[in-house]
C-alpha cells in the first residue's frame, strides 16, 4: 500500500472485481480520510482487473511523481 501527499491511501485486493469464468479478481483502490480527521474513510475502486491483457493479480503498486491526484 502506498500513501500521497493528501493521505489518501492506494493498494490492491485480493479479490472483488470483475466475475469472468467463475473468478474474481483484484481492484486498485483509494481510501480518502475524512475532511474534518474523523469519522470514515472514502472507499473508491480505481480500477477492475478482468484476468484478460491487463493481468488479475497485481503484486504490488508503483506510485511516481506524475501521479499526485487519481
Amino acid at each position: 500500500m502506498v500513501f500521497d501527499s493528501q493521505g489518501n491511501l492506494y493498494g490492491t485486493t485480493g479479490s472483488g472485481g470483475v466475475a469472468n469464468l467463475g473468478q474474481t479478481y483484484d481492484v486498485a483502490f483509494r481510501l480518502s480520510p475524512p475532511p474534518t480527521g474523523s469519522g470514515p474513510w472514502t472507499y473508491v475502486v480505481l480500477y477492475s482487473f478482468t484476468g484478460g491483457q491487463d493481468g488479475a493479480q497485481p503484486d504490488s503498486l508503483i506510485f511516481d511523481a506524475q501521479k499526485k491526484n487519481l
